[in-house]
């Protein structure tokens, strides 16, 4: 009765906790681990913690069958002269849709787990993630029986609501033939590699990062040609290169053991001025179509693999130092008791100050065999990149000068890249010969006479449309040989959005269609309307390919707003509030946020906007309220950088 009673109180204490856990941060630099699980803090609330749900589950339909599907297409053309599928025109479609997902009793034996290191910890809930990209690679047995592996295409992996992901990616000619022979292989594995984000708040350093402009733009990987497009492993490689030239400079007082983590920080804010990611489904073409494009892919993910497999290592080995730190306490806690109750503080997150490390002076009561008990220092754990790796970037179009400096002695927002990894193969190769997962379609075949397009909606998450997007409409039209003219109409909003899983089908017949390659053809128009009143609407486009990429006429951008406690603390502010306005398609939009001095304190807030392509402009308005109700004020101030620092302050009349 216990038992029951036990389990169903930890499934309410989720489900309400759930709407809390997505609404708070999270404190980064204290992550927890329990039964396998990830577990972050909560800011302001340090025993409370959400999960990160690494589990991916394939759910099943209303059919009961496996959402995941694999269309590959060829045109057979008899006039080619080339035969086989490998010589002649096509390429292929993969989506599915996938669950991120923790058994119940996963979740319960973490948070037994965590309470024996942070007493009164409760799991609340799975925490939400920002965005995510993932990568589709097949590893198989080629004819001289070597073993080869290839990463056959890269792509965005949408949020939907639920903690589920619409996973879609468009195949070459040669990786779609790579990944149809791979499931037809019995020992062959077919992995997606999931590089989610996640976002939070580090924890204050004595630290200050500058970036000098003029040095940056020296960097001969910058300056190549007309490059714009960049992998995340070429960003990190860059950011390390601008490190030992002297471009980027990092300041931090005293020895501090987390300069790792500063460096990845600094990569990471500093990467965002310089490029946004641009997984444009005609990008990933092109570097796919690209010939080196396989082996930059594969190297990618390698290089990738390599980072992680490293921190992970390095990681396991402090947890391992800890842990034996702890157990040499515990052993002479028998003898001094005091020294047990050491032995049961955390030591497996970094903690606000260093204050830990420092040793307990001893005295004739209070020492251990030596006079002096020095306690376990915390776990100095690696940090992942703050970005991407296994992501396609855009080099922004920009001219700065100067220098670029951002103070860590605060709690500073920041976001972190999570990998993990999941086979398909072994269910894939089950369902390989049912043609609602499988297919092949000849576009040259006379009894092919029903023309499908997919839709998809490109660089779009679930949240998008809460904040930004009212709805998508696609039209096509098809004029037939016979004269008879086509028209149809797609509309696309939140609620079909998460239905269908953003796998849309649109269609049109046979009519008289006696040129195979005229019957192909057809033009489509997009239509965006966008909260606030703001519309924008293509030109009708001449196509014949069999998917319509819907990828969004603005871009979306995170502009930090923060402040310098310090700077507060001296001219007595007590609170801060910054109105941002951006313009998008003619049509104004304002977002407020503000720093307070009191209650938690946080002096970092991150505004998202939309705008338009190569246009970051926006203006703001801050004011600042001090003690004995003094108030100062700036207006319409123009910014089009990726910070706003509110503690620059006017003179007082």
């Amino acid at each position: 009765m216990r038992r029951i009673l036990y389990l169903w109180m930890m499934a309410m204490s989720l489900m309400l906790g759930t709407q809390s856990a997505q609404a708070q941060e999270i404190l980064l630099d204290q992550m927890q681990s329990a039964a396998g699980l990830k577990l972050f803090p909560l800011y302001g609330d340090t025993k409370s913690y959400v999960y990160m749900p690494d589990k991916i589950a394939i759910p099943e339909g209303a059919d009961g069958k496996k959402q995941f599907s694999f269309l590959k297409f060829v045109n057979d053309d008899a006039g080619s002269g080339d035969g086989g599928i490998q010589n002649v025109d096509g390429g292929g479609l993969v989506t599915f849709l996938v669950n991120f997902e923790v058994p119940d009793q996963t979740v319960q034996r973490a948070q037994s787990e965590l309470q024996q290191k942070v007493p009164g910890a409760k799991v609340i809930g799975p925490l939400s993630y920002r965005s995510g990209t993932f990568a589709l690679v097949s590893e198989f047995q080629q004819e001289d029986g070597d073993w080869a592996k290839r990463v056959l295409g890269l792509g965005k992996a949408p949020v939907m609501e639920g903690h589920k992901a619409a996973v879609s990616i468009r195949l070459t000619k040669t990786g779609a033939t790579i990944l149809w022979e791979s499931f037809k292989q019995s020992a062959s594995n077919i992995n997606v590699s999931f590089e989610m984000i996640i976002a939070g708040y580090r924890n204050p350093y004595e630290a200050r990062m500058t970036a000098w402009w003029e040095r940056i733009a020296k960097n001969k990987a910058l300056n190549v040609g007309l490059r714009t497009d960049y992998l995340g492993v070429d960003i990190q490689n860059i950011m390390k290169e601008l490190k030992d030239t002297g471009a980027i400079e990092l300041e931090v007082k005293g020895e501090d053991a987390k300069l790792d983590r500063l460096w990845e920080m600094a990569y990471g804010k500093l990467a965002a001025q310089m490029f946004e990611q641009d997984n444009d489904p005609t990008t990933l073409a092109t570097l796919q179509d690209d010939p080196n494009a396989f082996s930059n892919f594969d190297r990618a993910d390698q290089f990738n693999a390599d980072v992680r497999d490293r921190i992970a290592a390095e990681n396991k080995a402090e947890l391992q130092r800890v842990a034996e730190d702890r157990k040499r306490l515990e052993r002479h806690g028998e003898t001094w008791p005091f020294l047990a109750e050491i032995a049961k503080e955390d030591y497996n997150t970094d903690g606000k100050s260093d204050e830990d490390a420092k040793p307990q002076e001893g005295n004739p009561d209070q020492s251990g065999p030596s006079g002096a008990v020095p306690a376990p220092s915390k776990a100095n754990l690696k940090t992942p990149p703050s970005f991407a790796l296994l992501a396609s970037y855009r080099k922004k179009q920009f001219k700065k000068s100067g220098k670029f400096e951002l103070n860590f002695k605060k709690w500073t927002t920041d976001t972190q890249s999570m990998r993990f990894d999941e086979n398909i193969g072994g269910f894939g190769k089950r369902m390989f010969n049912d043609p609602s997962h499988f297919r092949v379609i000849n576009l040259n075949d006379p009894a092919y006479k029903i023309r499908e397009i997919l839709v998809q909606l490109d660089g779009q998450d679930s949240a998008d449309f809460d904040k930004f997007v009212n709805f998508v409409t696609v039209q096509i039209r098809k004029t037939h040989q016979d004269g008879f003219k086509h028209v149809e109409e797609l509309k696309i909003n939140q609620q079909n959005f998460n239905q269908a899983a953003n796998n849309f089908t649109m269609k049109y017949g046979y009519h008289g269609d006696q040129d195979r390659a005229r019957w192909l053809d057809y033009e489509y128009r997009i239509n965006w309307n966008l909260y606030g009143g703001a519309s924008w609407s293509s030109d009708w486009q001449s196509t014949n390919d069999f998917i319509i990429p819907v990828v969004p006429p603005h871009q979306y951008r995170e502009v930090v707003v923060e402040a310098d406690p310090a700077v507060f603390s001296d001219a007595g502010v007590r609170l801060a509030t910054v109105e941002f306005k951006s313009d998008l398609f003619g049509k104004q939009d304002t977002q407020s946020v503000s720093l307070k001095t009191t209650g938690d304190g946080t002096l970092s807030k991150t505004i998202r906007y939309a705008h338009e392509p190569n246009d970051y402009g926006y203006l703001y308005d801050i004011s600042w309220l001090k003690r004995g109700n003094v108030q100062l004020k700036r207006t319409d101030i123009q910014g089009n950088a990726e910070f706003i620092f509110a503690d620059e302050l006017p003179e007082e009349e």
